[in-house]
C-alpha cells in the first residue's frame, strides 16, 4: 500500500515526540480500509487565508508535543 509522503512526514515526527516505534503503528492495514473510503484526505487551508486571512499559531510538532503530553497525562491517572 502506497504511503502519502506527508503522511510519512507527519507519522515521523509523531514517532520523534513519542516512541520510535509509533511509526509503525502508524501505517494503515490494507485489510482494515473499507473499498469506498479514500486511502488519503488532507484538509486545505487555502480558502480560509484567502477568505479571511487566517494564518496557523502554532507549529504542527508544538501541537503534536502539546497532545502527546495531554495524552500521556490522562492515561497515568
Amino acid at each position: 500500500m502506497h504511503v502519502d509522503p506527508q503522511w510519512r512526514a507527519l507519522s515521523a515526527a509523531a514517532a520523534r515526540l513519542v516512541d520510535s516505534r509509533l511509526e509503525s503503528l502508524l501505517d494503515a492495514d490494507p485489510a482494515r480500509i473499507r473499498p469506498t473510503e479514500s486511502p488519503v484526505a488532507w484538509g486545505d487551508i487555502s480558502k480560509a487565508r484567502k477568505t479571511v486571512g487566517w494564518e496557523p499559531e502554532y507549529p504542527l510538532e508544538d501541537t503534536l508535543r502539546n497532545l502527546v503530553d495531554y495524552w500521556k497525562g490522562s492515561l497515568k491517572g
